[in-house]
């Protein structure tokens, strides 16, 4: 049997990829969750943010330079256009 290995980003090297402060980080990290539940997979216990999660909070840090959109509009239009 072959098991996949899961990549995990720290939460420094996520705060250094997005150019955010670790405080913002925890608050989009914390928002992501509360919309996308487990479509952004960032649970307590785990080592630190999968791929996945880096994906959608680079898309969310995207939105809000780019377009300049407030938080809870980045998190639902990733709700719905199906991050």
């Amino acid at each position: 049997m072959v098991y996949a290995e899961i990549t995990y980003f720290s939460f420094d090297n996520v705060c250094q990829m997005l150019s955010v402060s670790p405080r913002t980080l925890r608050r989009y990290a914390a928002i992501l969750q509360k919309k996308l539940g487990k479509e952004f997979d960032r649970k307590k216990g785990e080592p630190g943010f999968t791929p996945q999660a880096v994906a959608a909070l680079q898309k969310f840090c995207e939105l809000r330079r780019v377009n300049k959109m407030p938080v809870e509009r980045c998190a639902e239009y990733l709700r719905v256009n199906g991050f």
